[in-house]
């Protein structure tokens, strides 16, 4: 078999199973922002259109990369439960590959023994049902680990490949299936954003041809957070919004994509297009949401490693029905954010203070046992869903002086 046939079947594979198994999530994960086929096409678009500056053209085995990791990143978050724990994810080896996450694992050494993943047995695949809070938030934080090595596992997309590409157990086309599954598992578990590209393995020879594993990954990770606009979420929001009703601290993920009509990739920036509104004060509160949230946080941490892996800087600009598109500064966003989430008392005043409290309330009952974690920009997402108080939280908000420069840029005109 020539090896463009390989890699032409590889992406084929991986598109077939990724489109199968991610349609899971939404049985597990209902109320999370979507990350199954719908994204994984977004991605691969993304990801195509921004390798598109940086290479003039792709070999087949980096296209098959590409692909497949667009199709598999997020695998991990459709496995049944019992499928999970039979990949004996280990701790240590997330650890050693993002010594940051030790920490956040802390939180959750219920959910280990003997060193490796073990989720409670009582959520397996028979049970149609939406995972606790806490189990939930587990396997989203380890998708990227738990993704890799079904990829690589023998119980799993290595013996899907195997079966659709037809190799012989040795020889020239097995060793290429193994250098080739080496590589994805590599790429899709250096998407997680936790681990420092600058410290991992850049390069490796897949087939005769040349692949930059950690500029790949870098690039993955700016299309997958990327894909913030209302195509990610389809019509799903309108049929399913109850599902997040019991889910405060999702709304914010749901209700700022859908405040985005649009993603432009230009040759050398991104347009963000809100969605109109015919209330001014619900058209700030989505051009905060976007700029704050989808940019400043989401976006920013994963464009910083682009930059500093691939060099090639883009340009933000947000664009407002009926305003002009302006530019903005993605760190000062991403600073704007930090503020926001940092501070350490949240305003008073009687409606936002009543705001607060109820929603207190909603996220002890989303998570019992954890303390409740919320900032201005929840309110503000819950808010906009309840159509309550919303002018109040804005303004509020506008006190910060970040988010008031940026009103003043898109409205005004002003530096």
């Amino acid at each position: 078999m020539l090896p463009s046939e390989f890699f032409h079947r590889c992406s084929d594979a991986c598109r077939e199973v990724g489109a199968y198994l991610l349609g899971y999530q939404r049985l597990t994960f209902p109320y999370f922002i979507l990350h199954d086929h719908i994204h994984a096409e977004n991605v691969l678009r993304i990801y195509h259109t921004i390798l598109s500056s940086v290479y003039s053209s792709l070999s087949p085995a980096v296209d098959a990369l590409v692909t497949c990791s667009s199709y598999l990143h997020d695998i991990g978050m459709s496995l049944p439960l019992s499928r999970v724990n039979e990949l004996k994810i280990s701790i240590q080896e997330i650890e050693s590959d993002a010594p940051a996450m030790r920490e956040k694992l802390a939180k959750y050494r219920d959910f280990v023994k003997g060193g490796v993943v073990s989720l409670p047995g009582e959520y397996d695949e028979r049970c149609s049902t939406s995972l606790p809070k806490d189990v939930a938030d587990f396997i989203r934080l380890i998708h990227p680990w738990v993704s890799a090595k079904y990829i690589a596992s023998d119980q799993g997309f290595k013996r899907v490949l195997a079966e659709e590409v037809g190799c012989p157990g040795a020889g020239r086309c097995a060793d290429l299936r193994e250098s080739f599954l080496w590589a994805l598992a590599r790429v899709v578990k250096l998407h997680s954003s936790k681990i420092d590209l600058k410290t991992q393995q850049r390069e490796v020879d897949v087939g005769g041809y040349r692949v930059e594993l950690v500029k790949l990954a870098a690039v993955l990770r700016l299309a997958d957070s990327l894909d913030i606009s209302r195509r990610r979420a389809k019509h799903a929001f309108d049929v399913w919004r109850r599902l997040v009703e019991g889910k405060p601290s999702q709304l914010k993920h749901w209700l700022f994509k859908w405040s985005i009509s649009r993603i432009d990739l230009l040759p050398d920036g991104v347009s963000v297009e809100v969605t109109p509104s015919e209330d001014h004060v619900e058209e700030i509160a989505k051009v905060v949401g976007v700029a704050v949230f989808e940019l400043g946080h989401n976006v920013a941490k994963d464009y910083n490693s682009y930059l500093e892996i691939v060099g090639k800087p883009l340009q933000f600009y947000i664009r407002v029905p009926g305003a002009r598109e302006v530019a903005v500064d993605i760190e000062e966003l991403k600073h704007c954010y930090e503020a926001i989430k940092g501070r350490r008392s949240l305003p008073g005043g009687d409606v936002i203070s009543r705001m607060l409290e109820e929603l207190r309330g909603r996220f002890r009952l989303e998570s019992p046992s954890q303390q409740p974690d919320l900032d201005l920009l929840d309110l503000l997402a819950s808010a906009l869903y309840r159509r309550e108080g919303l002018s109040d939280v804005v303004r509020e908000l506008s006190r910060q002086k970040c988010v008031g420069r940026l009103l003043q840029k898109i409205y005004t005109g002003g530096a």
